[in-house]
């Protein structure tokens, strides 16, 4: 019976190419009919104290192979690469070709091995001879990068660094035919607890949306923008009396536009945090310690509190965190009722009278009255701000009903009137607790 694969077999790596020794990395590439991989590796070792004798010692080959006959076929070596190049990456149409990336630089090769180099900081022309176009302005240290294709209609990259910073590669094509790169760093809006590290994985995700792992803070869930739709959403309005010279000012040149993005009207792409996964490791130390609450807040928090827990260093470089750790849910108690033994509760709010009989907008955030019910009695509290804690006070002096218990009750009118429905009797109240209306 034939299967509907080869057997596996074992290819030593010197077998493929003579000079391939310590490996550094490698991917298979695109739009090749038989299985094509990319070598990333050091023929001879440096580092960075020998530059000044030994630089460019990295080799890129791509290798076919061929699995029934198993043998393979070099289609293109390159050597002199710069020595701190760590990762390949395979480019799907329509840049095609693959990426290296290195410390203080990147590097495009095409299928026929043509490539273009672009350096991202300073120390990329004094740690290597290999011709790039130099762009020390933009003072990028790619080291530990999570590189992702994104796959769009114009190829693009993006790099997530280990400093949390977002950068989007562009190619500059002539055709097919890739003549330049543009990077740039993007813009990010972050959840107000996230605490973003270096990333160790990443899975793009359909929706235009990137998972980035992390083993050092917290993992996101990232959304993109595509260029077009990114200048969609900050359109810029032309009025009736702008001059060619403001619309200049605001388009540029069309030619040169197009000569510098490689795509005509492309906008600057956005990432948006969708969620994230909270992380609380690597732990780095830790003790046990009482809670540490304000005198108030001891007050209130006593009895729902344990009397230690477990406060850690997590995380690390810029997702540091302090997490304590408890061994139950601990709710947070903003007041306390002087009585206990209620079996039942209700909040109501009001509308405050401002002139006269008119009555301002319900606008509280908040419902400002607690209605108690037990067994024999009503008691009606107001919330009343102390210092930094809520407390109730119990409202006397009113005509609000406190005999027998209250088996409902609600607000009409958006606030404007109360209703209370005791054994036998609906009572209808004012806003300042004053009896309008009952009925038996």
């Amino acid at each position: 019976m034939a299967r509907p694969y080869y057997p596996s077999f074992v290819v030593n790596a010197s077998q493929l190419e003579e000079s391939i020794a310590h490996v550094v990395d490698e991917a298979f590439l695109y739009e090749y009919r038989e299985p094509t991989l990319a070598i990333l590796y050091a023929g001879i070792r440096t580092s960075t104290g020998l530059l000044e004798h030994r630089k460019d010692t990295v080799s890129l080959v791509a290798v076919t192979l061929d699995l029934q006959q198993r043998a393979s076929t070099t289609i293109f070596s390159i050597q002199g690469l710069p020595y701190d190049c760590f990762a390949v990456i395979p480019l799907p149409p329509p840049v095609g070709g693959l990426l290296v990336l290195g410390i203080n630089q990147v590097i495009h090769v095409d299928e026929a091995g043509r490539r273009v180099a672009v350096g991202v900081n300073s120390f990329a022309e004094k740690s290597t001879a290999f011709h790039m176009n130099e762009r020390p302005e933009l003072q990028l240290a790619l080291e530990g990068a999570i590189p992702v294709s994104l796959e769009n209609e114009d190829g693009d990259v993006l790099l997530a660094l280990r400093n949390s910073t977002f950068v989007q590669l562009r190619f500059i094509r002539d055709g097919r035919n890739v003549t330049d790169m543009q990077l740039e760093t993007l813009e990010i809006s972050r959840i107000p607890e996230v605490g973003i590290a270096g990333f160790g994985c990443a899975v793009l995700l359909q929706s235009e949306r990137v998972f980035l792992g992390s083993t050092t803070g917290d993992s996101i869930l990232v959304g993109y923008t595509s260029g077009a739709k990114s200048q969609e959403a900050g359109a810029v309005t032309v009025g009736m009396n702008d001059t060619v010279d403001d619309l200049d000012d605001i388009y540029g040149d069309d030619e040169n536009n197009e000569a510098l993005s490689g795509v005509k009207g492309k906008g600057k792409m956005r990432l948006l945090i969708h969620d994230y996964l909270f992380s609380t490791a690597p732990i780095r130390d830790a003790v046990f310690a009482p809670p540490s609450f304000s005198e108030t807040a001891t007050f209130l928090q006593k009895d729902v509190i344990s009397e230690r827990e477990l406060v850690c260093t997590t995380n690390c470089d810029t997702a540091g965190a302090i997490s304590i750790f408890r061994k139950s849910i601990i709710p947070s108690v903003v007041a306390r009722l002087p009585a206990p033994n209620f079996i039942s509760f209700a909040t109501l709010r009001t509308k405050p009278v401002v002139q006269g009989m008119d009555l301002a907008p319900l606008t509280a955030d908040f419902d400002q009255y607690l209605l108690a019910s037990r067994g024999k009695e009503t008691v009606l509290y107001k919330v009343v701000l102390y210092k930094v804690a809520e407390v109730f006070e119990e409202v006397r002096g009113s005509e609000f009903n406190t005999s027998g218990a209250t088996i409902a009750s609600g607000i009409l009118l958006d606030g404007a009137l109360w209703a209370q429905v005791v054994s036998g009797v609906i009572r209808i109240y004012n806003n300042g607790l004053s009896l309008l209306y009952f009925h038996f």
